[in-house]
């Protein structure tokens, strides 16, 4: 059942994180790259939890942040230990995804956790088969349905590992918030 909404400040909290950073990045001499993906390097293995927090340019950040809010905050409708677990599990799934497949020199951006986000909200539905979940994925969809385009942009410097294992994870996440926690009380949807 939807209680009143809160605010969204977690989905907020991470995009301040991530402007933060770009700030630094852009004003500091260093280069926070040594927080993004190299793929297949064991030292970089820990960084599937860092490389969504740093960007590679202005467009970069400016591009994720509203789908990241908007979709974050949705998510946040589904409790706020969802979102935790949801975003923890993209970020495992989509990284370890991305570590192993990418062709890309250093990956970073949010946009894997994008689609991460986006595939929850649509599989949610199917995994929960309720009217509201339903509802929520045919707005999601007519709004963010072009991210499909997304998973086939095969540029250079574009992950598409990225994007691929970060919808991956988001659809395990969906499984994965209906077996166990369907009746949980953090569950409001």
């Amino acid at each position: 059942m939807l209680r009143r909404y809160k605010i969204p400040f977690d989905a907020i909290w991470l995009l301040a994180i991530m402007w933060s950073l770009f700030i630094v990045d852009f004003l500091l001499p260093i280069s926070l790259n040594f927080l993004g993906l190299s793929p297949r390097r064991l030292l970089s293995l820990p960084n599937i939890f860092t490389f969504p927090l740093v960007h590679s340019g202005l467009w970069h950040i400016v591009s994720n942040s509203l789908p990241f809010v908007i979709l974050g905050s949705i998510i946040q409708l589904y409790g706020r230990t969802t979102y935790w677990l949801t975003t923890f599990i993209i970020l495992l799934v989509g990284g370890i995804g991305t570590w192993l497949f990418s062709s890309a020199g250093i990956v970073v951006g949010a946009s894997g956790l994008i689609f991460g986000y986006w595939s929850f909200l649509l599989s949610s539905a199917y995994f929960r088969k309720s009217l509201k979940t339903f509802a929520i994925a045919f707005v999601v969809f007519i709004f963010y349905g072009s991210l499909l385009f997304g998973l086939f942009d095969l540029r250079s410097h574009i992950s598409w590992a990225g994007h691929f294992w970060g919808l991956i994870g988001g659809v395990v996440a969906a499984y994965w918030s209906v077996k166990n926690i369907r009746n949980a009380a953090d569950s409001e949807i």
